[in-house]
């Protein structure tokens, strides 16, 4: 890691969609955990809950700026309003169920800092038992993606990649080359935000992280997993408060990044077999499901969710 120590100021994003207590948690992280680089904080709320706005009320002001929005827009576009507003030279996107650790922010921006090539690193994400949390991917959405998530053959990949390089060796790691970040602790350098352009809203809700990194690298900028930065991701706690409107949104969005990169093919084709393979893999998602809740009861609600997909679709 370079010994520059940057002193550019960094723009903190937040977007809430039913999760207010997580983002007071989220916030704490931030402020504890500033060294060199005292954080801009937005939050966008696309909840329009006034009992958990009020809870925001009477936390401590520290500063935060709050946009308060008066229906879901979704995440692409809440963070095109944050960033809209930022001062800072660096975007962090942060979600709301993310603690981020002490002198990550720091040491992500003097990263960026000091690769000038770089358009965004993420942080290593944790599970809440300190285990690693896939957070880098070398993989776009495409057909070939969806054959290795129905056969189960890239969750393989993954736990090999997994076994091979520990915590401890991803400490003493300073970049990851990738192809996309999951955009849960994921800092953007403004220039290159400014040169590819914003978050396309035309993703509701997942993909968004993807299709930027996308465009970035097909605008010449590099995209890396900072290994030694590190936030601990619960993981889709806003998804389960809405899990048949998750399962639509994330098959919705993996579809519409393959129409858009990829086109429909000769004839449709490509966009008639992604159609099958995302249905056949969300088919097989509802019987894993249903089997397990047979053991474990907490399983039939996400069962019933991909059954409703299933039947709306």
């Amino acid at each position: 890691m370079s010994s520059h120590k940057s002193t550019r100021e960094v723009s903190a994003i937040i977007v809430n969609w039913r999760s207010y207590d997580l983002v007071v948690s989220c916030i704490a992280a931030l402020e504890a955990g500033r060294l060199r680089i005292p954080p801009e904080i937005l939050v966008v709320d696309n909840s329009q809950d006034e009992a958990g706005r009020a809870l925001w009320r009477q936390a401590p002001d520290k500063g935060v700026e709050w946009i308060f929005n008066p229906r879901n827009v979704g995440f692409a576009t809440a963070c095109n309003q944050a960033i809209g507003r930022a001062r800072g030279d660096y975007l962090l996107l942060v979600n709301p169920d993310a603690l981020v650790h002490e002198g990550t922010v720091d040491a992500m921006a003097e990263l960026i800092d000091s690769h000038p090539e770089l358009a965004a690193v993420g942080a290593q994400l944790l599970n809440s038992d300190g285990t690693l949390q896939p957070s880098a991917y070398h993989l776009y959405p495409g057909l070939l993606r969806a054959v290795l998530d129905l056969t189960g053959l890239r969750y393989a990949w993954l736990f090999i990649r997994r076994s091979r390089h520990n915590a401890a060796d991803r400490e003493r790691m300073a970049l990851m080359p990738a192809a996309w970040l999951k955009g849960a602790c994921m800092m953007i350098r403004r220039q290159a935000f400014e040169a590819v352009g914003p978050l396309d809203e035309s993703f509701f809700l997942f993909a968004e992280d993807v299709d930027w990194c996308f465009r970035s690298r097909r605008a010449g900028w590099q995209i890396a997993l900072a290994t030694g930065c590190f936030a601990t991701h619960a993981g889709e706690r806003s998804v389960s408060k809405d899990r048949e409107g998750g399962i639509s949104a994330y098959y919705t969005s993996y579809l519409h990044f393959i129409l858009k990169h990829q086109g429909a093919g000769p004839l449709g084709l490509r966009a008639a077999a992604a159609r099958w393979l995302l249905k056949v893999g969300a088919a097989t998602r509802f019987v894993a499901f249903s089997l397990a809740s047979v053991v474990q009861p907490e399983r039939r609600s996400e069962a019933q969710a991909y059954w409703h997909y299933l039947t709306a679709n």
